[in-house]
């Protein structure tokens, strides 16, 4: 019953489901049930988030005291009534579970999880079948609320101000209670009550099943809900097979734009049957076992629906390799998230429709001549990961970032020159036949962005053999030889690896007759980094090749087109706002990957705050832009602070190193920043702090030398500056 809001009234975390249970006391008239059991205890009562509670009967009739019953997060707590045959009278079984584990399906011995309630092992099983299953844990009172509190007794936080006497009094009482296991209740105890809990679980799958439907087939975001919790309870029930043979059903009938979250969906699902030890969920997808299907993914046409067929590809591999074992299955799970990862290229392929260049005379082409490109970097300001797909096309994108130069230096460098002889010179290093530029798609092996660039261009070709010399095809035929050069630390944060790409499609373009368009650069970048299988956005791209400080955007559709609007500002705006700036080298570097790959996964699952952090850093975005355009220095301030919040909300911790932390909570207890954030996705790189006073990097770095804290030797301190002009191209 939800009176709210009462003194003394019951509180439910999300994504939890309450049913047939009295949690509170209902305001006059109405009046307690008569199957409710009155008790002498007075208390409030709390359920935690991603809980299943059934019949509880907590209700107590009283003034509300400090007493309060916490039933944690993750937890299932059912309660029934037993015959007087079991207890001194109609009494109650009070059973209070994990859902990140299962009693009934845990078949190792428990010594170690049970051994800190000091009980000797004859007091808790019957025989030498030590399991989980039949451990006697579960209490029968004569009061639904007695049994509560002697279940809960034991769980940290539970019961809250209970003195120490009562919690001892308590843990003393449920020793002595009787106490009976899971298997005794299912299967001895009261058959009845096997119906209903058979019953109960029956109705709750038909109710989950309907629930995973409509949020798989939803297109509006907010219908589209987690499933976690639906499918932890599915493996502790056992209902694995029959949830994981559902959603197969479903994702075959979806349309491609919706296929890459059925995909992580049924990803998370044996990740959950894998449990803790299946190991860890990161790492490859390239068995061969899976190439079949993963091959007909991506020679899918994006406009066709999800096929049957990959879908019984998939599984027919996947049931297999479940049947193996949690190991198994956890990497069943990497394979269904690479599976997806092949959508989302598919999807933002889509963009390659606004890749636009000028075609150039062959007199105006480069021939004979070596082009240099050279670009900023760039600080995201707000509204960063939106840019990400699939978020940028599954809910929209909003961004709005800086082009910096950094001492004074646009520091990202690509040159050109054409070759007489068919080969490939990529930073010095010689490639004369296809097999040399094969590993294209592995981010750290050797000159993968130039080999990645260069077949996003239809210049090299990957299929063939080596006596086949159409590998590569310059256009007016010979070859290239390309160099490349970043003036700035490994892993900056400043989007420098995204950015390099488009000053490369430049300065290859201009070299073979091409003239990309500043929206061809940017939707040019997307697909080569997807060639790359690095993933990304496209903000980094926008940032670091077109002046300014600029809000882009995407739509929640296909095709994936990004649209960009530089934000006019004055000459005294970008001077004020060149002097309240500086640039801090953190001395931890990043790579965008780790971070990519758990938000991309708690995007796919629509956790709940990514969900809700994704809307604040769109609202945020837009409330930066005016910052910029009135000149509000305190207000730009803000908002980065914000967004830096927000990035690590969306990343889910551990992207803050300790010295940052404790240099922006030095800075701020001085009053002297308005706001800092680090750039990208944080974790190491630049971080940008924007100061009260003009002028302050000589005055910040004297301070911070002399601030004790650790680690502060390994900052440097950069000159940095808005740069209002772009890349540039020159001939020599």
């Amino acid at each position: 019953i939800a009176c709210g809001p009462q003194p003394n009234a019951a509180t439910v975390g999300t994504n939890s489901i309450v049913v047939g249970s009295l949690l509170e006391v209902p305001p006059p008239p109405l009046s307690l049930p008569s199957t409710a059991t009155s008790s002498p205890h007075v208390f409030t009562v709390s359920v935690g988030c991603n809980c299943f509670v059934y019949n509880a009967q907590l209700a107590t009739t009283g003034d509300p005291a400090a007493k309060k019953i916490n039933i944690p997060d993750n937890t299932m707590f059912q309660q029934f009534k037993v015959g007087a045959e079991h207890s001194s009278g109609n009494g109650w079984v009070t059973i209070v579970q994990s859902l990140d584990c299962s009693v009934a399906r845990d078949a190792q011995r428990c010594g170690l999880e049970l051994g800190s309630l000091g009980i000797p092992d004859e007091e808790l099983w019957d025989d030498a079948n030590k399991t989980l299953l039949h451990a006697k844990l579960f209490p029968v009172t004569d009061t639904s609320q007695q049994g509560a509190l002697l279940s809960l007794v034991h769980l940290p936080g539970a019961l809250v101000g209970f003195s120490e006497t009562e919690i001892s009094e308590l843990r003393a009482s449920w020793r002595a209670n009787k106490r009976v296991s899971f298997s005794t209740i299912c299967n001895e105890l009261m058959p009845s009550t096997k119906q209903e809990l058979q019953s109960t679980r029956e109705a709750k799958l038909l109710a989950n099943q309907v629930y995973v439907l409509n949020s798989l087939n939803a297109t509006a975001i907010d219908q589209q809900h987690c499933l976690l919790n639906i499918f932890k309870w599915s493996v502790v029930l056992g209902y694995e097979t029959l949830i994981l043979s559902y959603l197969d059903q479903i994702v075959s009938q979806l349309p491609f734009s919706l296929l890459g979250r059925g995909l992580m969906s049924i990803a998370d699902m044996l990740a959950a049957i894998a449990g803790r030890n299946g190991g860890l969920r990161s790492g490859p997808s390239r068995n061969q076992n899976w190439q079949a299907a993963f091959t007909k993914i991506s020679s899918m046409d994006s406009n066709e629906g999800a096929t049957a067929e990959i879908i019984s590809g998939l599984a027919q591999v996947r049931d297999n390799w479940v049947a193996r074992g949690p190991e198994w299955t956890m990497r069943a799970a990497r394979h269904y998230e690479g599976a997806a990862g092949l959508v989302t290229a598919k999807n933002v392929a889509t963009a390659a429709k606004f890749v636009e260049w000028q075609e150039m005379q062959q007199d105006d082409a480069a021939k004979n001549k070596t082009v240099t490109v050279k670009a900023a970097a760039r600080i995201d300001m707000a509204g960063g990961w939106t840019d990400t797909p699939p978020v940028s096309y599954e809910c929209g994108g909003e961004v709005v970032n800086m082009a910096i130069l950094v001492n004074g230096e646009r520091p990202l460098t690509a040159t050109c020159k054409r070759l007489g002889n068919p080969i490939l010179v990529l930073n010095g290093v010689e490639c004369s036949k296809r097999d040399h530029v094969a590993d294209y798609d592995h981010p750290m092996a050797p000159q993968a962005l130039l080999k990645a660039t260069l077949l996003s261009m239809d210049i090299i070709k990957i299929t063939g053999d080596d006596t086949d010399s159409s590998w590569l095809q310059v256009p007016g035929g010979g070859g290239l030889e390309i160099t490349t050069h970043s003036g700035l630390p490994m892993g900056s944060g400043l989007g420098g690896s995204s950015i390099l790409g488009g000053v490369l499609l430049k300065a290859v373009g201009l070299c073979v007759g091409r003239n990309y368009t500043d929206d061809g650069l940017v939707h040019g970048v997307l697909g080569l980094e997807q060639l790359l299988t690095c993933g990304g956005g496209w903000q980094d791209q926008v940032g670091g090749l077109i002046g300014g400080v600029k809000i882009c955007t995407s739509e929640a559709c296909l095709p994936l087109q990004v649209a960009t609007e530089r934000i006019d500002l004055s000459n005294e705006i970008v001077q004020n706002v060149n002097q309240h700036m500086v640039l801090i080298y953190t001395g931890h570097a990043r790579l965008a990957r780790n971070l990519l790959q758990g938000v991309l996964r708690r995007w796919g699952a629509r956790m709940e705050e990514i969900v809700e952090t994704t809307t604040e850093l769109k609202k945020n975005a837009k409330e930066i832009a005016v910052a910029f355009k009135e000149n509000d220095i305190a207000k730009i301030g803000t908002c980065l602070s914000n967004y830096w919040s927000q990035k690590k909300c969306m990343a889910g911790g551990g992207v803050e190193p300790r010295v940052v932390t404790e240099v922006i909570a030095f800075l701020e207890k001085g009053d002297h920043i308005h706001g800092a954030a680090m750039g990208g996705a944080g974790g190491g790189g630049f971080m940008l702090c924007v100061t009260k006073k003009p002028n302050q990097r000589t005055a910040l770095d004297e301070l911070l030398r002399s601030s004790g804290i650790e680690g502060v030797h390994l900052l440097q301190f950069y000159d940095v500056e808005m740069d209002v002009h772009g890349l540039t191209a020159t001939l020599a």
